[in-house]
């Protein structure tokens, strides 16, 4: 009887040296380095337009970062640092996770190595839903107090 062995495979090495001197990359797309001394002014206009310019090229696997991006309300604090406001500690937690690229990147295109990013939380209001008729004029008297006037003046009701 003939003993059979496995066909072995080629032992393949990496050194530690190799995989240090390789470049990473994040999602296909390399991230350029920026110049220290940069510290050019940016309004906010062209800010939204890099930020709206970056979203757009993330792809679908990044879709919440995208989205995230692109619904955030961006306001400019100074001269170097933005705040954009967005809805739901999702949110919040994406762009917190996704901070330093994305900083990397507007400080790249901006030319000012000195952004700074804040993440803010805000509440959206809700609105009372309006159903009957009732409730309408109730509303339309809270907003104009001259509605009840009128009614009382030409005798109207609402049944």
């Amino acid at each position: 009887m003939m003993n059979k062995q496995a066909p072995s495979s080629p032992v393949v090495s990496t050194s530690l040296e190799k995989l240090i001197s390789q470049p990473v990359q994040n999602s296909n797309e390399r991230l350029e380095t920026h110049n220290i001394k940069d510290n050019n002014d940016f309004s906010l206009q062209d800010l939204q337009q890099c930020i709206q310019k970056y979203a757009e090229q993330l792809t679908i696997e990044r879709i919440h970062l995208k989205n995230t991006l692109l619904d955030g309300i961006v306001t400019l604090n100074g001269d170097r640092s933005f705040e954009i406001a967005v809805y739901n500690p999702s949110q919040q937690n994406e762009l917190q996770i996704n901070s330093n690229e994305i900083i990397s990147v507007l400080r790249n295109k901006l030319k000012n190595s000195m952004i700074k990013i804040n993440v803010r939380l805000v509440e959206k209001e809700e609105h009372e839903m309006i159903y009957t008729s009732t409730e309408k004029l109730h509303y339309l008297n809270s907003k104009n107090p001259n509605i009840e006037k009128l009614m009382e003046m030409f005798n109207l009701s609402l049944e």
